[in-house]
């Protein structure tokens, strides 16, 4: 289970697994129109259009995953697990503040733990759970073969 409690120095750990932050899903439809003529016996054309991403909706291909502090921040701090999902958005929109975090953040408490001081931010990275990359747009590809 994920601590993102840190009342004390001690208990200031934020142990998160990889890859256990969701992105957005992804919804695309690929359509094809073909058409067969035949001339004379020897001659056929295949007339052929593809659409791909035919709903033209944005798929999200990566998000900006820097969380930008050490811990996780808020009053009671909440873990961010999917793409726009609540924590995502009070993080994006700037109201997350790590102020209760940098109380405890006293660097000789950490030092007499044998622990590295870090700063924490005064808030976490407002661009945390934006997108970086997307996936490509709607796209036509329209096709002739002619065999003999």
């Amino acid at each position: 289970m994920p601590t993102a409690a840190c009342a004390s120095v001690a208990s200031c750990s934020t142990t998160v697994s990889r890859n256990t932050y969701i992105g957005d899903p992804l919804q695309t439809w690929d359509l094809r129109l073909t058409r067969y003529f035949q001339f004379k016996e020897r001659y056929t054309l295949n007339a052929s259009v593809d659409a791909f991403n035919a709903l033209n909706r944005a798929n999200v291909d990566e998000v900006n995953s820097v969380y930008g502090a050490p811990v996780f921040c808020g009053a009671s701090p909440a873990i961010p697990k999917h793409y726009k999902d609540a924590t995502t958005m009070a993080i994006e929109q700037g109201s997350v503040s790590c102020a209760s975090q940098q109380a405890v953040g006293n660097p000789v408490a950490w030092l007499s733990l044998g622990l590295l001081p870090v700063s924490i931010p005064s808030a976490p990275n407002q661009a945390f759970g934006t997108p970086r990359t997307m996936f490509n747009p709607r796209q036509f590809q329209f096709s002739l073969k002619l065999s003999f």
